[in-house]
């Protein structure tokens, strides 16, 4: 009998042992829990922040001109302004813009294209800025027919933007290419012109804006197939810890500005008279 007392006495106090343990886990994972939520909650509701610092490109008229000025920040600035989120912008080459975001000089920056490539380097909301059509041109008098950049034979000379995103399909595409890469809309259209590539692709509003801008008919150049159409985002730096905040607080921001009509007041600024 006094055997098995004691074994019941240690029994008994095993499991005591193994009740307190696990109360004092469970409280420990409680007060986690409630703590990451706590944080969580904070973030989701605490005050905008003092300043989010974007950049821009300088020169994708009409959605950003040399200046920075165009839709593209129209839109940004009404959807941040309406959050109360001050917000400031460097005007820069497009390259640079993705350089510094990359490595976090800047918070964010936009007329960015989500794509596959893109969605490795960046952080994106859920929805676009503003959506975009790019087509294949040719300068008038040597159009071709390709329908899709599958269709443009390897070693064809295509001009491009230096870093653009041109959709899945063209980044699938492009090695193939001899592609010349520069830095503005107009050395396209006039590397076109003089017969120095066989085909551009570029942003058919782009294209009518630069055109009208060198004082060139718009039939000087033919437009082809639509390349692709592109859902043009703000891309928010991987190395901000509060990038996913900043997304967020966007998206808010164009919903609203959808919802109030300022959106549409500001596609309408842009559309011509035809298309109103």
């Amino acid at each position: 009998m006094a055997q098995c007392s004691a074994m019941f006495h240690r029994n008994s106090a095993l499991k005591d042992f193994i009740v307190g343990l696990f109360g004092v886990v469970s409280l420990c994972f409680l007060v986690g829990v409630d703590r990451a939520h706590a944080e969580a909650m904070a973030q989701t509701n605490s005050s905008p922040n003092s300043v989010i610092h974007l950049g821009v490109e300088d020169g994708w008229p009409p959605y950003a001109n040399e200046r920075g000025q165009g839709l593209s920040t129209d839109i940004i600035k009404a959807a941040f302004a309406v959050m109360g989120q001050e917000v400031t912008i460097s005007v820069m080459p497009y390259a640079r813009v993705l350089r510094d975001v990359e490595a976090g000089h800047l918070d964010g920056g936009y007329n960015v294209t989500r794509q596959t490539s893109t969605e490795k380097r960046f952080i994106f909301g859920q929805f676009p800025i503003l959506t975009a059509s790019a087509s294949f041109y040719y300068a008038a008098d040597r159009p071709k027919v390709y329908q899709t950049a599958r269709d443009i034979p390897s070693e064809a000379r295509v001009a491009s933007i230096i870093d653009y995103e041109y959709g899945n399909t063209y980044e699938s595409q492009r090695e193939r290419f001899n592609e010349v890469s520069v830095a503005r809309q107009q050395q396209v259209i006039r590397m076109l012109l003089a017969h120095r590539v066989d085909v551009g692709v570029m942003f058919d509003r782009v294209v009518e804006h630069t055109l009208a801008e060198m004082n060139l008919p718009a039939d000087i150049l033919t437009r082809g197939a639509v390349n692709h159409t592109s859902d043009i985002y703000v891309a928010f730096s991987l190395k901000s810890p509060e990038a996913k905040k900043y997304a967020a607080l966007l998206d808010q921001g164009l919903l609203k500005i959808r919802e109030n009509g300022v959106y549409d007041k500001l596609m309408q600024g842009l559309a011509p008279a035809g298309d109103q």
